[in-house]
């Protein structure tokens, strides 16, 4: 038994599906967190991807109407594969925000801290304050849990371990650096508050004449009848202030005495340097100062721990929000524009045997499984030991399968049909059957479930990472598990899905098989919200099967199917604008507002079990009436098996050359003897 013919008709779509995908996953799965290494915000992204989406609900069905219109679907394909690639390598070159270590410096009577709150979690305690000490103060402690005698033990606590790190601070206005200068002790103050000092000696503010400022308790109080008029001069020196509010200091950290508390690290202070020698830092009651870094260049473990990317403060003052933005959104519709167009291409060139589209597709979700695994690889490879992830490997990969696709799709051999009379009545009256509009509804609601799995799956893998292990040591294997996911995604969910999607759409129809994926992503999503080791995740990620290859294949099959003569690019886009314009977008949405974890899942769950039976109740009773015709004599009868010429039909015929006579297409049905069953086409 010898193995298949390669068909060589069909192999420019396999190349292109192959080259397209593997290109597009080389960086997209990546655009969202490269955003985070621009400075955005979450709020940023979130708005970013709701805005994409909708751009697309627009430009799926317009330039696929402008396809159909003027018949040039293969020179608009050619141009939204370029336009694709250049957006992603526009994103290149944009500009990443600095790493910055941001913490504050708390002084206070008695020890004094640099603290930094919200950046380290607190169930990784006892894992990440480890991390901060060298080699020889774990000995140490080491030594004192084993138990030594009493003069041992005193003198190895005694023997205090200091790590030494530069910083600055900043006075975030006049009146900031008034009240730290009143309140730090004179043994230690910073030369900063010298002029500080000066400016305000014009407020009639008790001072005492060894710090020329009083303790708190001697200022004035907040009832008195001058205070207005303190604080209305104190506004105005403000405004004349001239001082630099920037100061640079030295600081020795009992790095030993660490302490990680309701999610703050506090870092205790032995002994700072304002640029006047080594001294202890002490307040009269506790002040701080929020804006200042840190670096401390002989501990790479704390540094890193500190570390994050500086975040765009002014959201629509950002130059790198409204460039991030403007790319993401054209390549958004690039990608979903190439998307309809390239469906639609695939069928005209497999013509009457469009069961072999899942064959066909199958070669994107092989592209896409293996490029993503190898873009992953380099990151981690060419990013070793840094906070900001180096995605030019990725880029270059990027361009690389983009450019080959555009020379295949460009030697695609792609033939014309026949533009329709009336593009507009053709689309109108499609959907206006019930049936179809159903359909098409209940892409709505599997692109809801979609939205909420692409954007949050992940997130929730993290989350059950961190409640599971014991320590912080799911660091090292979460991303490895996230590759898993995706690997069996593809290769055990979709590609053997995709490519049985034919047979299994043949058996059961069309309806039948959008009941099945309804079905399939409500209990895909119980039983997420009743998981909690992370790794058995891995067997239940083979539902993709049947949530994203029978359901793709289902679907772009079935809007093929309908679309009267001279449509499919059109009516390919309205569909897809459904699942992803409106679907993806609102899943996206909905599942940031209510997302929580388990409960998330078990809502969008339940949901979708729910629209499954109100599926298939209403394509049951609309099924009854079988008479409903498709618009233009495309299609077949809603609930016959699909239509096929007969022998004596007249072929449509396109000829080479201008002497040869064009022949109008006529359509003749052999439909079954028997009645209507419903839900075999």
């Amino acid at each position: 038994m010898g193995l298949p013919k390669l068909n060589i008709k069909y192999l420019p779509i396999k190349l292109h599906y192959f080259l397209y995908w593997g290109g597009t996953a080389s960086i997209w799965p990546f655009i969202p967190v490269f955003a985070k290494q621009m400075g955005l915000s979450e709020m940023a992204v979130g708005l970013i991807f709701t805005v994409a989406p909708m751009a697309g609900l627009i430009a799926k069905p317009f330039f696929g109407a402008m396809a159909d219109r003027f018949k040039r679907k293969k020179k608009l394909f050619l141009f939204f594969i370029l336009l694709n690639l250049m957006s992603y390598l526009c994103v290149a070159f944009l500009p990443q925000n600095k790493l910055e270590r941001p913490v504050e410096l708390e002084c206070n009577n008695g020890v004094s801290y640099i603290t930094q709150c919200e950046r380290l979690s607190p169930h990784c305690e006892e894992t990440i304050l480890d991390s901060f000490k060298p080699v020889e103060v774990r000995e140490r402690h080491k030594k004192l849990q084993d138990g030594y005698n009493r003069s041992e033990r005193a003198i190895i606590e005694n023997d205090e371990y200091l790590e030494v790190c530069t910083g600055t601070c900043e006075f975030q206005n006049f009146r900031e650096g008034v009240d730290f200068c009143t309140k730090v002790q004179n043994r230690n103050v910073p030369p900063l508050c010298y002029p500080v000092i000066g400016l305000s000696q014009q407020l009639e503010t008790p001072r005492s004449d060894s710090i020329k400022y009083a303790p708190a308790e001697r200022q004035v109080p907040s009832n008195s009848p001058n205070k207005s008029n303190l604080l209305q001069q104190e506004d105005e020196l403000a405004e004349h202030d001239n001082t630099e509010h920037l100061f640079e200091f030295k600081v020795k950290l009992k790095i030993d005495e660490v302490l990680l508390l309701n999610g703050c690290l506090y870092l205790p202070i032995g002994d700072i340097d304002f640029e006047q020698g080594y001294r202890g830092l002490s307040c009269f009651e506790k002040t701080m100062l929020r804006k200042c870094e840190i670096d401390c260049g002989n501990n790479t473990n704390l540094n890193r721990h500190l570390e994050t990317i500086k975040s765009e403060e002014e959201l629509l003052d950002s130059m790198n929000f409204w460039l991030y933005g403007s790319l993401v959104v054209i390549a958004w519709i690039a990608m979903g524009v190439t998307e309809s167009l390239s469906d639609a291409l695939c069928f005209q060139t497999l013509g009457d045997q469009s069961q072999l589209y899942g064959k066909q597709r199958l070669w994107g979700t092989v592209g896409w499984g293996t490029f993503s695994f190898i873009s992953g690889y380099f990151i981690d490879t060419y990013s070793e030991g840094k906070l900001l992830k180096d995605y030019t490997p990725c880029f270059y990969l990027t361009a690389g399968l983009l450019t080959l696709d555009i020379c295949i799709a460009y030697k695609w051999d792609i033939r014309e049909v026949e533009k329709p009379k009336s593009l507009r009545r053709d689309v109108c009256g499609l959907l206006s059957n019930l049936r179809i509009d159903v359909f098409i509804v209940a892409c709505v609601i599997v692109g809801m479930c979609t939205g909420l799995l692409w954007q949050f799956l992940f997130w929730y893998v993290e989350t059950l990472a961190e409640k599971h292990s014991s320590s912080c040591d799911h660091r090292n294997w979460v991303k490895l598990l996230e590759g898993l996911i995706q690997a069996v995604q593809c290769f055990g969910g979709e590609l053997p899905f995709f490519f049985l999607s034919g047979w299994i759409i043949k058996k059961l129809g069309h309806v039948h098989c959008m009941t099945l994926v309804l079905g399939a992503f409500g209990v895909r999503f119980i039983i997420y919200s009743f998981i909690t080791n992370p790794w058995t995740i891995l067997p239940v990620e083979l539902f993709q099967g049947l949530t994203y290859g029978i359901f793709y294949a289902n679907m772009v099959s079935y809007a093929n199917q309908v679309s009267p003569p001279g449509t499919a690019a059109t009516v390919q886009g309205i569909v897809q604008a459904a699942f992803v314009g409106i679907g993806v977008a609102v899943g996206s949405l909905v599942g940031g507002l209510i997302f929580q974890g388990a409960n998330a899942f078990r809502v969008f769950g339940v949901g979708c079990l729910i629209f499954c039976v109100l599926h298939a109740l209403a394509m049951a009773i609309l099924g009854r009436h079988a008479s409903y015709p498709f618009p233009q004599g495309r299609g077949e009868a809603e609930g016959q098996e699909m239509c096929r010429m007969s022998t004596n039909s007249v072929q449509e015929d396109y000829v080479n050359t201008p002497e040869e006579k064009k022949t109008k297409t006529m359509f003749v049905y052999n439909f079954p003897q028997n009645n209507v069953q419903y839900g075999n086409f």
